[in-house]
């Protein structure tokens, strides 16, 4: 529900960065109370060459679509924009300061190797891989794989990774802005220690695009990123790829990823495989250490109902978003209902060029809220503010009720995706919270960290001081964990 594009974090003033750095507290809770008997946090190790073999003969051999290497320059363009272009004082500041961290580390190497002309490089891989979509009929989707390595004169050096990150993004509606295509964004700063990330391409993205997005429909979302994990991890293993004794998995995401992330984190402790006589669930297989999450609609429900006591939105492509994705998954509860029954008239009227955005995602998510907001805002409503649409604005007489018929089936729907309850959680989460988000309603932090409290697994909770900003509390953290590599 977040959209921050690939040089908009940077776009805070380095004095804002440092002040909210010093500023920002945590709160740690230890595993104290009665149920912590009950509670078993996994350590296991990596997975062998024999799990890996056993993951990959159920999930299916990737296909590699594309394989590049960059120069520590070259992903420094990436990151931050090429030098000679209009890209902000605070990115070249920001620029300046990876290049002399990836310096620094060069020397190190050449120390540690004997040798100097020791290079970083790296590595990008764009894969096909098998899933289900939403009407459990094999689906391929797309996912981007990368990691940093070392170059010396004479060979390559693949340095044992300390972690893995199973990246879930935030949302986007414009293909160009997911992995596979932009090739990574600002999450892939982390980079600069020794970490393999995986980031798969949500449902009507990449190789998908032209479908509908699965949104918010969690377990579905959980399982097609969990199906990126074994293929991309075998790309890693088959270039000689490797991992600490002490390596740690992690999953990630903000805002909707951060949703989809405690949603991973619960697909893989219920999902069980059985390898050579032995049963774990996925979540031990792999190893999984800890989830990061950060701002995310965990109460799909609750969200709704704060967005109908407020009256309006700051994000109103949300209703579209969902409003399609819960008709397409659950056609059993929505029967007899259509998506024209849930707008006025002013939507209606320029429905059929939103949903040809939608579907060849062609706009961001800030010019679909733009859209909306020109074609469906009163005179009256724009005085009061430009940057909200008012529910009434936009929706029918029947969707401005959560009491109608269609609006109770649409709640049914969001009950289904709720995280905040109906599961035992086996692995510590690290929250990230905004009191003053205008587009995930605080209530859900608050539901989802309650939640986690009960079985003592929350590893620690950072609260946003911006204001009202979703956007900034998710910048914040991405400086955080990406920039600073608190993790």
């Amino acid at each position: 529900m977040f959209k921050l594009n690939q040089f908009s974090i940077m776009k805070i003033s380095k004095t804002f960065m440092l002040s909210f750095l010093v500023m920002t507290s945590s709160v740690f809770v230890g595993c104290t109370s009665d149920e912590s008997d009950s509670v078993v946090i996994n350590q296991d190790t990596q997975l062998t060459e024999a799990d890996l073999a056993n993951i990959m003969a159920e999930s299916g051999k990737p296909t590699i679509i594309s394989e590049d290497d960059y120069t520590v320059e070259e992903f420094a363009d990436i990151l931050f924009g090429a030098d000679g272009t209009n890209a902000s004082e605070e990115n070249a500041d920001a620029k300046a300061m990876f290049l002399a961290r990836e310096q620094y580390k060069a020397d190190s190497m050449a120390n540690v190797l004997g040798q100097n002309g020791v290079t970083k490089f790296y590595k990008k891989i764009t894969y096909n891989y098998p899933s289900i979509d939403e009407k459990g009929n094999a689906i391929t989707l797309s996912a981007l794989v990368t990691w940093g390595y070392w170059k010396g004169i004479f060979k390559s050096y693949n340095l044992d990774q300390d972690d893995m990150v199973l990246y879930c993004p935030y949302t986007h509606t414009k293909n160009s802005e997911c992995a596979t295509v932009s090739g990574g964004g600002n999450e892939l700063t982390l980079l600069t220690e020794e970490i393999l990330m995986i980031m798969p391409d949500y449902e009507g993205f990449g190789i998908t695009n032209g479908r509908d997005q699965v949104y918010l429909n969690h377990d579905l979302c959980a399982r097609q990123i969990v199906d990126a994990l074994a293929p991309g991890y075998k790309i890693f293993k088959d270039r000689d790829g490797s991992f600490e004794d002490d390596y740690r998995f992690l999953i990630m995401g903000a805002s909707q990823g951060g949703a989809n992330a405690v949603a991973t984190q619960r697909y893989m402790e219920k999902t069980k495989e059985t390898r050579n006589g032995v049963t774990k669930t996925l979540a031990n297989w792999y190893g999984l250490d800890l989830v990061e999450a950060c701002c995310g609609p965990y109460s799909p429900e609750t969200t709704m109902q704060k967005y109908y006591e407020w009256g309006k939105v700051a994000f109103p492509v949300a209703f579209p978003l969902v409003i399609k994705s819960m008709i397409a998954c659950y056609p059993e509860v929505m029967a007899g209902v259509s998506e024209s029954d849930f707008y006025s008239a002013s939507y209606l009227a320029h429905k059929s060029e939103f949903d040809n955005i939608f579907k060849n995602k062609t706009k961001t998510v800030s010019e679909i809220n733009e859209l909306m907001i020109k074609y469906c805002a009163t005179s009256a409503h724009l005085k009061e503010t430009s940057d909200e649409l008012y529910l009434s604005d936009f929706l029918s007489t029947d969707a401005q009720n959560l009491n109608s018929d269609i609006m109770q089936k649409l709640i049914v729907c969001l009950k289904k995706n709720e995280l905040t309850s109906g599961w035992v959680p086996l692995h510590k989460i690290d929250f990230y919270a905004s009191e003053g988000d205008e587009v995930v309603p605080y209530e859900n932090s608050v539901k989802m960290i309650n939640f986690a409290k009960k079985y003592n697994l929350v590893y620690a909770i950072d609260y946003a001081s911006v204001g009202k900003s979703h956007t900034l509390s998710c910048a914040k953290w991405m400086s955080k964990k990406f920039l600073l590599h608190q993790l």
